[in-house]
């Protein structure tokens, strides 16, 4: 990103935001790259976030590609500090003990090692992951008031939406699967009442073929 003075005044229609004008007689400090009424955003910032986003990529990006990134990542900033200035007013912001309830369903997806491993390869803080996650549901719950709310859909219409695009969901073949019985094999001569006994190998190979399916259906 050129390290331009960048001085942004955006409104939501949508939500009926009211802010406040751009204010273009402060001073603009060279590591600014907007604002948003008050607030200001860093270009560090966004910076961080292009570094997290492109960690991963085998090959750096082209110059043009970088930039529109950069820009990209600047403008989910402002729209997201828009919408938390709305849910600031509206007294939404998310809680701590929600914050807590987020962070603990995300942490599940780590071992600590990973999680450890993970914190290193994005550069982030546990106490930045839970500034994310305390945005992500603020704005959530900002989205449920303003929008979500507001939307009635009755199953008729679903229904009659399916009906008239049935070839635009191009839907595959489904099954309802309530019972798969596995049962193991055993090539050991038959027993008393005539069954047949089952050894430690069969059974392991359909425990297998239980795990195998199981994955499957995941």
């Amino acid at each position: 990103m050129q390290r331009e003075k960048i001085l942004v005044c955006a409104i939501v229609l949508l939500l009926s935001l009211g802010l406040s004008g751009c204010k273009r007689d402060r001073a603009v400090a060279e590591d600014t790259a907007a604002f948003v009424n008050e607030q200001e955003i860093k270009l560090d910032q966004v910076e961080k976030i292009f570094r997290s986003r492109t960690a991963q990529s085998s090959q750096p990006l082209a110059l043009e590609d970088a930039q529109t990134l950069r820009l990209d990542i600047l403008h989910q900033l402002i729209n997201d500090e828009i919408l938390m200035q709305q849910a600031a007013r509206d007294k939404l912001e998310a809680t701590e003990a929600e914050v807590d309830l987020k962070f603990t369903e995300f942490r599940q997806n780590f071992t600590e090692e990973r999680f450890q491993e993970f914190l290193k390869e994005q550069a982030l803080t546990v106490e930045e992951i839970r500034a994310e996650l305390k945005k992500s549901s603020t704005i959530e719950k900002l989205y449920n008031k303003e929008i979500t709310s507001k939307i009635s859909v009755s199953d008729a219409e679903i229904s009659d939406l399916f009906d008239k695009n049935k070839q635009s969901f191009n839907l595959p073949d489904t099954w309802h699967v309530y019972h798969i019985l596995v049962a193991p094999g055993s090539n050991l001569p038959k027993g008393p009442g005539d069954t047949r006994e089952v050894d430690a190998q069969a059974v392991q190979e359909a425990q297998d073929r239980v795990v195998s399916l199981l994955r499957r259906v995941l």
